[in-house]
């Protein structure tokens, strides 16, 4: 089942390929979200979750990817025990994890940065003239 979501993320996020986006390739890649910061505690294995931990941690598509198939053979129980995750972030962190990493593939990218703070912060930061 995976497998097949992630077949079908990559068709819908064609448009984020390098030659559609008009990215270059080696541009610094943040993830914000739940999703993502949850992906990032996993992955490093930070439990509980403390977001001055997780802001700013680098996540590779490959360990990502071994996160995905690592969440999918658990039950929901199963995630929250092992990663202090509440129930609602435990049913949804596989295909968030998942879309992470098609979103990747699509990109070409083989890692991206974490950080608590959103995307209203990151415009707020750019509308000032700061730099992300």
């Amino acid at each position: 089942a995976v497998h097949s979501a992630s077949t079908i993320l990559a068709a819908e996020l064609a448009p984020l390929a390098p030659d559609k986006s008009g990215l270059v390739g080696n541009e610094r890649l943040m993830a914000v979200g739940g999703s993502a910061c949850a992906a990032a505690a996993w992955v490093h294995d930070i439990q509980p979750f403390e977001a001055g931990r997780v802001h700013g941690l680098r996540v590779s598509r490959k360990n990502l990817l071994a996160a995905v198939g690592e969440l999918a053979g658990l039950t929901v129980q199963q995630r929250m025990d092992r990663g202090g995750l509440g129930r609602g972030r435990a049913r949804l962190l596989p295909g968030g994890a998942a879309l992470l990493g098609s979103a990747l593939q699509v990109m070409n990218r083989t890692e991206f940065e974490t950080s608590v703070f959103g995307l209203r912060h990151g415009r707020a930061l750019l509308a000032w003239g700061e730099t992300l």
